[in-house]
């Protein structure tokens, strides 16, 4: 805080801008492949790396991750229905699960949160398996995001500690997908149900940009602010930060 000439404080204006955006989009398979694995290999079916900044001031944390993956099945053969999956993030299993059941075609997407390994440069591994036969795909794409595919804004994404004044002068938040999403800033870092919202946006009503969010106001925050991504109004979607520009105003 600057000290003036009489000896008396003044404030101290700060900006901070963290730009996090999103990773991946890329279509991983060139041609077609055929998963004939009947369990889990040890040998990653893809491999991505996607590099998350982490905020260049300690005063913001990331506290909640989201990835997606889609991938486009087109036959089957040798009797197989089921096509199984898990993602690592920096070799750490994020999520496990079946693609696809019945012998069902077409592009399947599963979407989840992850709470470790979000910033920094990780390497992404896919593992693809079938119950029997064989399951011939086109397409394996995945995202990676400080944000939520959550519908019920239940765990904050990102928290600022800052005592004072905090005007979030340009936050952008949007999604991978076809839905709308919201952005909730609160003072209490606990359920929505129960949380003391001091702003709210909904994607369509605020910039009418498919799918996009954005607040332009000033808090006095007591402690820490707490920034939710929710309201996906698709089940396969992810919302994440775009963009945080941040001006912070401390007194005396």
């Amino acid at each position: 805080m600057p000290t003036y000439r009489n000896g008396q404080l003044g404030e101290l204006l700060e900006s901070l801008l963290w730009v996090p955006g999103v990773q991946g989009g890329t279509d991983l398979e060139t041609s077609t492949k055929t998963i004939s694995n009947t369990s889990e290999s040890a040998t990653p079916d893809y491999t991505s790396s996607h590099n998350i900044p982490a905020p260049a001031d300690a005063r913001i944390a990331v506290l909640r991750g989201c990835m997606r993956l889609t991938v486009t099945i087109d036959s089957w053969g040798g009797g197989g229905v089921q096509l199984n999956y898990r993602v690592k993030r920096g070799g750490v299993s994020v999520s496990t699960g079946v693609l696809a059941v019945a012998a069902a075609t077409g592009q399947k997407i599963v979407s989840w949160d992850i709470t470790t390994l979000i910033t920094g440069a990780q390497t992404n591994t896919i593992f693809l398996w079938v119950d029997a036969g064989t399951c011939v795909i086109s397409e394996v794409t995945t995202w990676t995001g400080v944000g939520s595919m959550q519908a019920n804004r239940a765990n904050p994404a990102v928290s600022i500690t800052h005592v004072g004044w905090l005007q979030i002068a340009g936050m952008r938040v949007t999604r991978v997908g076809t839905g709308n999403v919201e952005l909730l800033v609160t003072v209490a870092a606990t359920s929505a149900s129960t949380l003391n919202s001091v702003g709210y946006a909904t994607a369509g009503t605020i910039l009418n940009t498919g799918g996009s969010a954005h607040l332009n106001q000033p808090y006095l925050t007591p402690a820490i602010l707490y920034l939710y991504i929710g309201g996906l109004t698709v089940a396969t979607d992810i919302g994440y930060f775009e963009t945080c520009n941040i001006s912070l105003r401390s007194q005396p």
